[in-house]
């Protein structure tokens, strides 16, 4: 009975398998809808999350790029001097 049950299932996920699937690669009027809202929602929540690591992140970098360009013109002028001497 056992190996019955096991064979009958066996053959049944195959042959279901081997069927030829229709894909739809167009929405209907609805599912346009409900697709732009989910877009539209879904890109506001991550552009507000992006915006705000954006701000967060934004002084620090900032003040690492400006303390960069600092450290720069100041090993240039100190080889300006040292040419000088």
């Amino acid at each position: 009975m056992n190996k019955y049950c096991l064979f009958l299932l066996l053959f049944i996920f195959l042959f279901s398998a081997c069927r030829n699937k229709v894909e739809r690669n167009t929405l209907n009027a609805v599912e346009k809808v409900v697709y732009d809202s989910l877009n539209i929602a879904l890109t506001d929540s991550i552009r507000r999350k992006s915006d705000s690591i954006c701000m967060a992140q934004r002084d620090t970098m900032y003040a690492l790029a400006v303390d960069s360009l600092l450290r720069i013109r100041l090993l240039e002028i100190q080889n300006l001097v040292e040419d000088e001497k």
